[in-house]
């Protein structure tokens, strides 16, 4: 497979980077907010993230698709793990996630942007974007309720993002990845490597902008 370049991973990175993985517990009520757009089988997803926060710990799954330029960015950060991955990669999960848009029936849920979350509660947000131009937002707080249907819906997502494959038929990484290790939630240092896995660069976040980098 044709390898994937540093300059589209940060690209795709940037994007992943705004595009911030039963009944609805909405910040607003039902009656205020307007639903998601109905998802038909033949949309297809561009972008998808799923995120989890639960007992004061959070995981982050993320794919964005750029079908122009034949590759996609996939972040992964697991439960509780203060490790993130980006990794540069083919266009192939824009259909297992266009599956799981369906799957999750997102449209029964009220439109709520991600930045209007009450980040005290436990709960699971999504936001979808599709080639057609479709947009779903959702804030879905878990209840005592609702949990049994929210955790099957967690584990539906987490499994289909964790199947994402980031190698090739041969084994071989598709493209370029780095790993961001955080601290009380912020990026405290990145580091790039090749797609053979040799350290090429990187940003140590608590180093002021416009200060000089270390080598990596």
């Amino acid at each position: 497979m044709k390898r994937i370049h540093l300059s589209h991973l940060v690209a795709c990175l940037a994007v992943i980077t705004q595009f911030t993985v039963s009944a609805c517990s909405p910040v607003k009520d039902v009656a205020d907010n307007k639903m998601n757009p109905a998802i038909e089988k033949n949309d297809t997803v561009k972008a998808f993230r799923f995120e989890l926060f639960q007992s004061g710990e959070s995981a982050v799954y993320a794919y964005s698709g750029r079908p122009e330029y034949n590759y996609g960015s996939y972040y992964k950060r697991d439960m509780g793990s203060n490790e993130g991955w980006n990794y540069t990669i083919d266009l192939e999960p824009m259909n297992a996630l266009t599956k799981l848009a369906v799957d999750l029936k997102l449209s029964k849920y009220p439109y709520t942007e991600l930045n209007d979350e009450d980040k005290n509660r436990d709960r699971w947000n999504i936001e979808v974007t599709f080639t057609n131009g479709k947009h779903v937002s959702i804030v879905n707080y878990i209840t005592e309720a609702n949990k049994d249907k929210d955790a099957k819906i967690c584990e539906k997502a987490t499994r289909v993002f964790k199947a994402i494959a980031i190698t090739d038929k041969d084994g071989k990484m598709m493209g370029e990845f780095s790993k961001t290790t955080y601290s009380g939630g912020k990026p405290v240092k990145r580091i790039d490597y090749t797609s053979d896995g040799i350290v090429h660069g990187g940003r140590d976040y608590t180093i002021p902008n416009g200060a000089p980098q270390p080598e990596f």
